[in-house]
């Protein structure tokens, strides 16, 4: 267990300030879901114990009798999801600039941008835009559409 607070509290802990800006090279990130796995069951990261529980049974919740890990590839994506998502609805200095960088009349570019950020924030663009409506009322009355 301690193995396992460790992974949570130290590794996902450091790597979510970078996740939460770039976005990693999947080969990376399955290397370190590897690395994870094997620290958890042997406690090095080359080392690779026999265990009987499926990898994918650890990424549960607790209530479902998992240990509650994330896998980096959608820690990484949920980041960047959340980072596009703030950059399209907030006001603030870094959305604003983000914005006059990256779109065009409203619009985001799809040619090439020389920018690391950029790169991850693209990517879901798409999903923000298809998922994001606005609604008009006068502040009484709650209409869902």
């Amino acid at each position: 267990m301690g193995r396992v607070q460790l992974v949570k509290s130290i590794i996902h802990g450091m790597l979510v300030y970078s996740f939460n800006i770039y976005r990693w090279p999947q080969n990376i990130l399955k290397l370190l879901d590897r690395w994870i796995n094997f620290f958890v069951w042997s406690g090095d990261t080359y080392v690779l114990k026999i265990y009987t529980v499926k990898w994918h049974t650890v990424y549960l919740p607790w209530e479902v009798g998992g240990l509650d890990l994330k896998p980096t590839r959608l820690i990484n994506n949920s980041l960047l999801l959340q980072l596009s998502w703030k950059m399209h609805s907030q006001d603030s200095q870094c959305a604003t600039l983000f914005r006059h960088r990256y779109f065009c009349n409203g619009i985001p570019q799809r040619s090439y941008i020389k920018s690391s950020v950029w790169l991850g924030i693209k990517l879901h663009m798409d999903t923000v835009l298809e998922n994001s409506i606005w609604l008009i009322g006068n502040g009484e009355k709650k209409i869902y559409g």
